[in-house]
Protein backbone atom coordinates (compact mmCIF):
# COMPACT_ATOMS: atom_id res chain seq x y z
CA UNK A 1 0.00 0.00 0.00
CA UNK A 2 2.66 2.42 1.19
CA UNK A 3 5.02 1.64 -2.61
CA UNK A 4 1.23 2.41 -4.32
CA UNK A 5 0.59 5.60 -2.53
CA UNK A 6 3.87 7.07 -3.26
CA UNK A 7 3.84 5.94 -6.58
CA UNK A 8 0.48 7.92 -7.15
CA UNK A 9 2.06 10.93 -5.35
CA UNK A 10 4.95 10.62 -8.25
CA UNK A 11 2.96 9.63 -10.83
CA UNK A 12 3.18 12.78 -12.53
CA UNK A 13 6.35 14.31 -12.21
CA UNK A 14 9.72 13.39 -13.56
CA UNK A 15 11.07 10.66 -11.08
CA UNK A 16 8.80 8.33 -12.77
CA UNK A 17 9.64 9.06 -16.41
CA UNK A 18 11.03 5.82 -16.69
CA UNK A 19 8.01 4.05 -15.64
CA UNK A 20 5.91 6.31 -17.54
CA UNK A 21 7.99 5.09 -20.97
CA UNK A 22 7.68 1.91 -20.20
CA UNK A 23 3.94 1.63 -19.42
CA UNK A 24 3.44 2.93 -22.57
CA UNK A 25 5.90 0.65 -24.40
CA UNK A 26 3.80 -2.26 -23.08
CA UNK A 27 0.44 -0.79 -23.77
CA UNK A 28 0.99 -0.13 -27.40
CA UNK A 29 2.58 -3.44 -27.75
CA UNK A 30 -0.38 -4.96 -26.46
CA UNK A 31 -2.64 -2.47 -29.02
CA UNK A 32 -0.55 -3.98 -31.88
CA UNK A 33 -1.16 -7.73 -30.84
CA UNK A 34 -4.59 -7.09 -30.97
CA UNK A 35 -4.65 -4.95 -34.45
CA UNK A 36 -2.42 -8.23 -35.63
CA UNK A 37 -4.53 -10.79 -34.47
CA UNK A 38 -7.26 -9.13 -35.87
CA UNK A 39 -9.70 -9.77 -32.49
CA UNK A 40 -11.47 -7.10 -33.08
CA UNK A 41 -11.71 -3.43 -35.40
CA UNK A 42 -14.85 -1.78 -33.00
CA UNK A 43 -12.94 0.87 -30.74
CA UNK A 44 -14.48 -0.07 -27.33
CA UNK A 45 -14.12 -3.49 -27.31
CA UNK A 46 -10.40 -3.14 -29.01
CA UNK A 47 -9.47 -1.11 -26.08
CA UNK A 48 -11.21 -3.51 -23.58
CA UNK A 49 -8.51 -6.56 -25.13
CA UNK A 50 -5.84 -3.95 -25.02
CA UNK A 51 -6.49 -3.55 -20.80
CA UNK A 52 -6.86 -7.28 -20.47
CA UNK A 53 -3.71 -8.25 -22.00
CA UNK A 54 -1.83 -4.92 -20.60
CA UNK A 55 -2.86 -6.66 -17.08
CA UNK A 56 -2.31 -10.10 -17.77
CA UNK A 57 1.36 -8.63 -17.99
CA UNK A 58 1.19 -7.18 -15.12
CA UNK A 59 -0.96 -9.80 -12.71
CA UNK A 60 2.64 -11.73 -14.28
CA UNK A 61 4.73 -10.02 -13.12
CA UNK A 62 3.29 -9.66 -9.79
CA UNK A 63 2.57 -13.46 -9.57
CA UNK A 64 6.57 -13.93 -10.54
CA UNK A 65 7.40 -11.35 -7.78
CA UNK A 66 5.63 -13.98 -5.28
CA UNK A 67 7.74 -16.46 -6.13
CA UNK A 68 11.10 -14.76 -4.99
CA UNK A 69 12.17 -13.60 -8.02
CA UNK A 70 11.28 -9.92 -7.36
CA UNK A 71 15.26 -9.07 -8.19
CA UNK A 72 15.32 -9.68 -11.95
CA UNK A 73 11.78 -7.81 -12.68
CA UNK A 74 12.86 -4.65 -13.21
CA UNK A 75 16.08 -5.83 -15.41
CA UNK A 76 13.49 -7.20 -17.70
CA UNK A 77 11.11 -4.56 -16.93
CA UNK A 78 13.37 -2.05 -18.20
CA UNK A 79 15.95 -4.26 -20.56
CA UNK A 80 12.75 -5.24 -22.59
CA UNK A 81 11.98 -1.99 -23.52
CA UNK A 82 15.51 -0.71 -24.05
CA UNK A 83 15.85 -3.98 -26.47
CA UNK A 84 12.60 -2.44 -28.48
CA UNK A 85 14.53 1.39 -28.68
CA UNK A 86 17.28 -0.92 -29.75
CA UNK A 87 15.74 -2.66 -32.55
CA UNK A 88 13.71 0.70 -33.86
CA UNK A 89 16.92 1.90 -33.97
CA UNK A 90 18.25 -0.15 -36.59
CA UNK A 91 15.11 -1.47 -38.19
CA UNK A 92 13.87 2.26 -38.87
CA UNK A 93 16.55 4.51 -37.90
CA UNK A 94 14.48 6.30 -35.58
CA UNK A 95 15.39 7.27 -31.49
CA UNK A 96 14.11 8.73 -28.81
CA UNK A 97 15.93 11.00 -26.77
CA UNK A 98 13.51 11.22 -23.77
CA UNK A 99 13.29 7.23 -23.54
CA UNK A 100 16.61 6.80 -24.11
CA UNK A 101 17.72 9.08 -21.00
CA UNK A 102 14.68 7.82 -18.77
CA UNK A 103 15.52 3.72 -19.67
CA UNK A 104 19.25 4.43 -19.15
CA UNK A 105 18.24 6.17 -15.88
CA UNK A 106 15.86 3.32 -14.80
CA UNK A 107 18.90 0.80 -15.15
CA UNK A 108 21.46 2.62 -13.68
CA UNK A 109 19.00 2.58 -10.86
CA UNK A 110 18.46 -0.99 -11.01
CA UNK A 111 22.25 -2.03 -11.41
CA UNK A 112 23.11 0.34 -8.26
CA UNK A 113 20.64 -1.67 -6.12
CA UNK A 114 21.82 -4.89 -7.81
CA UNK A 115 25.93 -3.64 -7.05
CA UNK A 116 24.89 -2.64 -2.94
CA UNK A 117 22.43 -6.06 -2.91
CA UNK A 118 19.75 -4.07 -1.60
CA UNK A 119 17.17 -7.19 -1.30
CA UNK A 120 14.87 -4.78 0.29
CA UNK A 121 15.30 -1.86 -1.72
CA UNK A 122 15.00 -4.31 -4.78
CA UNK A 123 11.67 -5.52 -3.82
CA UNK A 124 10.00 -2.19 -3.71
CA UNK A 125 11.49 -1.42 -7.14
CA UNK A 126 10.01 -4.31 -8.48
CA UNK A 127 6.84 -3.31 -7.16
CA UNK A 128 6.97 0.07 -8.60
CA UNK A 129 7.28 -1.45 -11.50
CA UNK A 130 4.80 -4.14 -11.14
CA UNK A 131 2.40 -1.13 -9.93
CA UNK A 132 2.90 1.55 -12.64
CA UNK A 133 0.46 -0.86 -14.67
CA UNK A 134 -2.40 0.06 -12.60
CA UNK A 135 -1.27 3.67 -12.29
CA UNK A 136 -0.92 3.93 -16.04
CA UNK A 137 -4.47 2.54 -16.26
CA UNK A 138 -5.91 4.93 -13.70
CA UNK A 139 -4.66 7.69 -15.29
CA UNK A 140 -5.90 6.40 -18.85
CA UNK A 141 -9.09 5.64 -17.23
CA UNK A 142 -10.29 7.97 -14.70
CA UNK A 143 -8.02 11.58 -14.92
CA UNK A 144 -8.00 11.83 -18.54
CA UNK A 145 -11.21 12.13 -18.64
CA UNK A 146 -12.10 14.10 -15.79
CA UNK A 147 -9.29 16.66 -17.94
CA UNK A 148 -11.18 16.53 -20.82
CA UNK A 149 -14.01 18.66 -18.92
CA UNK A 150 -11.94 21.47 -18.16
CA UNK A 151 -8.57 22.72 -18.58
CA UNK A 152 -8.16 23.81 -14.81
CA UNK A 153 -8.23 20.33 -13.92
CA UNK A 154 -5.08 19.59 -15.65
CA UNK A 155 -3.30 21.57 -12.53
CA UNK A 156 -5.38 19.84 -9.97
CA UNK A 157 -5.07 16.44 -11.33
CA UNK A 158 -1.11 16.71 -11.90
CA UNK A 159 -1.06 12.66 -12.00
CA UNK A 160 -2.03 13.11 -15.75
CA UNK A 161 0.65 15.60 -16.62
CA UNK A 162 3.31 12.90 -18.82
CA UNK A 163 0.17 10.58 -19.86
CA UNK A 164 0.60 9.63 -23.32
CA UNK A 165 -2.91 7.79 -23.56
CA UNK A 166 -6.33 8.01 -22.81
CA UNK A 167 -8.17 5.32 -22.66
CA UNK A 168 -11.59 6.11 -21.22
CA UNK A 169 -11.64 8.44 -24.04
CA UNK A 170 -13.34 5.35 -26.42
CA UNK A 171 -15.96 4.81 -23.54
CA UNK A 172 -17.46 8.71 -23.84
CA UNK A 173 -21.30 8.93 -23.48
CA UNK A 174 -21.85 5.08 -24.23
CA UNK A 175 -24.84 4.61 -22.78
CA UNK A 176 -25.20 7.94 -21.84
CA UNK A 177 -22.71 7.14 -18.81
CA UNK A 178 -19.85 9.94 -18.18
CA UNK A 179 -15.76 7.74 -19.16
CA UNK A 180 -15.06 8.94 -16.08
CA UNK A 181 -17.45 6.95 -14.62
CA UNK A 182 -17.02 3.71 -17.17
CA UNK A 183 -13.19 4.00 -16.51
CA UNK A 184 -13.71 3.92 -12.96
CA UNK A 185 -15.47 0.64 -13.02
CA UNK A 186 -13.29 -1.23 -15.94
CA UNK A 187 -10.45 0.19 -13.80
CA UNK A 188 -11.78 -1.81 -10.53
CA UNK A 189 -12.74 -4.76 -12.45
CA UNK A 190 -9.14 -5.54 -14.20
CA UNK A 191 -6.99 -4.49 -11.14
CA UNK A 192 -8.31 -7.01 -8.82
CA UNK A 193 -6.27 -10.20 -9.67
CA UNK A 194 -3.33 -7.39 -9.04
CA UNK A 195 -4.86 -6.32 -5.67
CA UNK A 196 -4.98 -10.05 -4.91
CA UNK A 197 -1.83 -11.03 -4.88
CA UNK A 198 -0.31 -7.72 -3.75
CA UNK A 199 -1.91 -8.13 -0.30
CA UNK A 200 -1.12 -11.86 -0.26
CA UNK A 201 2.41 -11.33 -0.34
CA UNK A 202 4.32 -10.90 2.58
CA UNK A 203 6.22 -7.12 2.67
CA UNK A 204 9.26 -6.49 4.34
CA UNK A 205 9.12 -2.73 5.47
CA UNK A 206 11.86 -0.38 4.76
Amino acid sequence: MIVAAVLLLLWGTLITEPLHICTDFFWRGCLKAVSILKLSEHIKTQTILTTILFSIIFVGLMYLSGKGIYRYIPVFYFSLCSLYLILRFFVKRQFDIRAIAGLAAGLAVTLILHLIRSDKLLKWEADLCILSGSAFLLTGYVFMPLIRRADILSKIFYIARYQQVDTGSAFGGFLSIPAEVWGGFIFAIVTLPMAFYSVSRDKEPL
